[in-house]
């Protein structure tokens, strides 16, 4: 195996076990089906959940603080004010 190759197989791996982490902890049961984040994109089965967390985190760009997924713009929280009262500051 080239290491091209190699190194698509080890970054795909690493959003499967990343979205396996997710799914399994309690963000599926509390954020998908307690509160219902996830219903307007069409997310209610744990496999649909772990291939929108999957594709998420196979984009280089998403930094990854905890094991979790929720989306604050849902039930009034907004992006603003998580970033100012939940993100650490250090």
């Amino acid at each position: 195996m080239s290491d091209a190759v190699s190194a698509i197989n080890q970054g795909k791996l690493n959003s499967q076990l990343i979205a396996d982490e997710v799914t399994s902890g309690h963000a599926f049961t509390k954020h998908v089906l307690e509160r219902k984040e996830f219903a307007d994109l069409g997310i209610e089965t744990k496999e649909q959940f772990f291939s929108f967390i999957e594709n998420i985190v196979a984009n280089p760009a998403v930094i990854r603080r905890e094991a979790t997924a929720f989306r604050p713009d849902q039930g009034g929280i907004g992006w603003e004010n998580y970033i100012k009262t939940q993100v650490p500051k250090n």
